[in-house]
């Protein structure tokens, strides 16, 4: 019993991992310019914050695909 399921778990891997699968072909990005706002905040969740060493600079990440560096003292990006 143990064997075969040893078999079974050999043969989804190979079938998953090692069988060459189709390439995907994504579409070229658009030459037109894309409108953004800015809004001098960030518009979706902050996940990641992280500062230097000395306390001065601030960056933030986004969900909206952003990333913004903030002078601490004055708040200031």
């Amino acid at each position: 019993m143990c064997l075969h399921k040893l078999s079974n778990v050999l043969l989804t891997f190979f079938l998953v991992c090692l069988l060459p699968t189709p390439f995907v072909h994504a579409a070229e990005p658009t030459p037109a310019p894309l409108p953004r706002l800015e809004t001098g905040m960030h518009t979706a969740v902050i996940w990641r914050i992280a500062t230097d060493r000395l306390g001065r600079w601030a960056v933030t990440a986004s969900e909206d695909k952003t990333a913004r560096v903030w002078a601490v003292a004055t708040g200031e990006q």
